[in-house]
This record gives structure tokens, sequence and C-alpha cells, in this order.
């Protein structure tokens, strides 16, 4: 089961944030506030932020224990950007740009990925076999039938013109 906590419209570059988003993603949630906490940037902040939210969405709604949580997802989404006018000489004006983002943070326990992972790993080579068998039958069953169907059937000799028609050779 995963986690969300979603903020948005957050006054900072997706650029940035995303710097720091790919410092945590993967980590125990416990080592990820440890590193945001004491980052210099201002995406940092709000990065914990949604962490924390996503934490305590894990911990009330899905009763998870948060000591065996981990940063699944992490997504800096670029949001709409702010546009201001910077007034210029001879009445002219540059349009300044201020970039806002999504941020999205899921949280999940450890041990429900592995239990999934395993699961996957745990499929017997037999089905797999089968199913590749059965992806690759109905080609390999229609090239058998081809040629049985060729082999069997004897060349047929070319009838010949018996009407005493134009047969197309000339006399």
């Amino acid at each position: 089961m995963e986690a969300k906590a979603i903020a948005k419209y957050v006054r900072v570059s997706p650029k940035k944030a995303r710097l720091i988003m790919n410092q945590v993603r993967g980590k125990p949630a416990g080592e990820a506030l440890k590193l945001l906490r004491f980052a210099k940037q201002k995406a940092a902040g709000h990065i914990r932020k949604t962490l924390e939210s996503a934490i305590a969405n894990a911990e009330h709604n899905f009763d998870m224990d948060v000591e065996t949580l981990f940063i699944c997802d992490g997504r800096i989404d670029e949001g709409p950007s702010l546009r201001r006018l910077n007034m210029r000489a001879r009445g002219m004006a540059d349009i300044i740009r201020r970039p806002t983002c999504h941020i999205t943070v899921k949280v999940s326990e450890k041990e429900e990925v592995e239990k999934t992972k395993k699961a996957a790993k745990a499929k017997p080579k037999a089905v797999k076999a089968e199913s590749k068998a059965a992806k690759t039958k109905p080609k390999a069953a229609k090239a058998d039938a081809e040629t049985k169907a060729a082999k069997a059937e004897p060349k047929a000799a070319e009838p010949e013109n018996t009407d005493g028609g134009d047969d197309g050779s000339e006399s």
C-alpha cells in the first residue's frame, strides 16, 4: 500500500526542486527527513513538508509502521508560471517568469515491496515457457499446416487445351 501527499503551486523552479528530490528518492523516510532538514536549498523545505504529510497519511489512513517507510516515488511536475512585467526604457516592458511546481511524494513499507518482487520472481519457469509457446504456437501451427498441405498435394500438370482454339502458338 502506498500513501501519498501532493503540494501544488509551490513557488520553486521545478528544475531546482528535482535536484533535491533525486537525492532522497528511494531512501528510508527518516534518513530523507534528516537530509532535507539540513539542506540549504529553498526546495528542500517544501519537499520536507510534503514528505512529513505523506508519512502522516501513511500512519493515520493506512496504519503503516513509520520506521519501515521509504520514498518509493517522488515527482516534481511543472506548474503554471506567474508572469510579471519589468518596465524598461522607451515604454517597453520585459516579462519575468516566476515558475511554480507540483510536488508529489509517495511512501511505502519496505516489506510490502519485497513481497511483490518475490512474488514476481517466484513465477515458475514452466508457466513462462507455456506462455511463450502459446504466443508462438499460432504462427508455428500455421506454417506447419502450409508445409503439410504443400507436400500432400501433388503438383497438377497444366491441362491441355482441347477446344481447338488458339493456344498462342502459330502454325
